[in-house]
């Protein structure tokens, strides 16, 4: 177990203070979330040896815990006298607020650090979507280390298991939370944006959001409506957008109920965000696909080289629906293109990455069609009915279902074609499935 070294009169094993970074820097989390963020298995043996430790600790008063209701789990937590001891472990400078990411840990009075004490379900989420990232990172690292395959528009990572080294970066609300301004008539107006956490692959951020059925109506209304409020304030100031917000489900509900909460949520934000869900995608998924979601927006600039490859190979095998190749439109670089035949006619195809739970793609597509019948409008016969969505994806396929955006998109959208870039396979879109 090793020596107990003497830290600030406290006689601790190498494991215990192990614990205490981890709860210092989770701010909360089960035996089991310790057991497997310290990288040791899931068995009886390593979480009764973490519980061991942490009763010791509590009876340091270093450590304490709440019941999470409805289970026979804890939620353990560093006590003041422990956020103490790890904040001098540590080396945080006072009032040092730091960024969350790559180590850069803050100095947090400890009634603004605890977490959230009626939030003990909604905390134990946070600490597993953490989890998730952190095993999504020692994914892609181990996959670099057996291929040595490096994008080109990524720095070359060095493989460690050092969170300053993780492609993909976590922080809780406790560092992504910010107040802002907004003019709104003669006055400023103060609003607050917070999320639950922030994820952050290369220059792109993803708020997310722990969806635990509990919200409705207009609770969902004001969320988007904040959401809306703090993408004005970074117009205003010209900082980015995020890429996307990410909506997580817990595991337990079965894909009926996944599909009907989607549709909930995105027609929510599709009917709030107005003119941002061109710019600023919408995902929803399960705590456990986390992983394969940030995996796949870690990788999806290899995406459209994969596109053009399976339709050159087409078209090589004498199907011609997608044409020879994928180009730019000209006049609009942002719409990538193939000519391809459908009913003995020559047909527009647009290509746009949907994969499962997301909305820009589908907000793409239709803007492409009103791009499209503007070239039109000046000609006898519009030809806008032979343009074709293509939705190209890797693992999933577009989910459609409820989405009102379809109500008024019916012509359009049953042309669509939804195309597995790993297989090279294609399948027409069925409505009656989707509406």
């Amino acid at each position: 177990m090793g020596t107990m070294p003497i830290f600030c009169g406290y006689k601790l094993f190498p494991k215990q203070i192990k614990i205490l970074d981890f709860l210092f820097r989770r701010r909360a989390a089960t035996t089991e979330q310790i057991t497997r963020g310290l990288g040791y298995r899931l068995n009886y043996n390593s979480k009764k040896g973490i519980y061991t430790n942490i009763l010791e600790l509590k009876n340091y008063e270093l450590i304490d815990s709440d019941s999470i209701r409805g289970t026979n789990k804890h939620l353990h937590y560093l006590t003041e006298k422990g956020h103490e001891l790890m904040d001098l472990y540590n080396g945080i400078a006072p009032g040092h607020k730091g960024k969350g990411y790559d180590n850069d840990l803050g100095d947090f009075p400890y009634d603004l650090y605890k977490y959230p004490l009626k939030q003990t379900e909604h905390f134990k989420l946070i600490c597993d979507v953490y989890l998730e990232v952190k095993e999504a990172n020692e994914r892609i690292l181990d996959k670099k280390k057996q291929t040595n395959i490096h994008s080109e528009d990524e720095a070359e990572i060095k493989l460690s298991t050092d969170e300053h080294m993780f492609p993909v970066k976590f922080r809780d609300n406790l560092y992504a939370s910010q107040n802002f301004y907004l003019q709104t008539d003669k006055s400023k107006t103060k609003y607050s944006y917070k999320p639950d956490s922030e994820i952050k692959i290369g220059e792109y951020t993803y708020p997310v959001e722990i969806d635990r059925a509990t919200e409705r109506g207009q609770r969902f209304n004001l969320k988007f409506e904040g959401y809306r409020r703090y993408f004005d304030y970074l117009s205003e100031k010209e900082l980015p957008l995020p890429k996307g917000i990410i909506f997580i489900a817990e595991e337990k509900l079965n894909n009926r109920m996944i599909t009907k909460r989607w549709s909930s949520i995105a027609n929510r934000f599709l009917a709030e965000i107005g003119e941002y869900s061109e710019q600023v995608n919408l995902y929803f998924t399960s705590i456990n696909k986390l992983q394969d979601l940030l995996i796949r927006e870690f990788t999806f600039k290899h995406e459209e080289r994969l596109l053009n490859e399976q339709v050159s190979k087409m078209y090589g095998n004498g199907d011609y629906l997608l044409g020879e190749k994928v180009q730019r439109f000209q006049g609009a670089p942002q719409y990538p293109i193939s000519v391809g035949e459908r009913d003995d006619k020559e047909n527009f195809n647009y290509f746009v990455r949907v994969e499962g739970f997301q909305t820009q793609g589908l907000i793409t597509a239709i803007r492409f069609k009103e791009f499209y019948n503007k070239l039109n409008a000046s000609k006898e016969t519009d030809k806008s009915d032979l343009a074709t969505p293509v939705f190209y994806y890797l693992f999933e396929p577009p989910q459609l279902s409820g989405l009102a955006i379809m109500n008024n998109q019916q012509q359009f959208f049953s042309r669509a074609i939804y195309f597995n870039l790993a297989t090279g396979e294609y399948e027409k879109v069925n409505l009656a499935n989707t509406c």
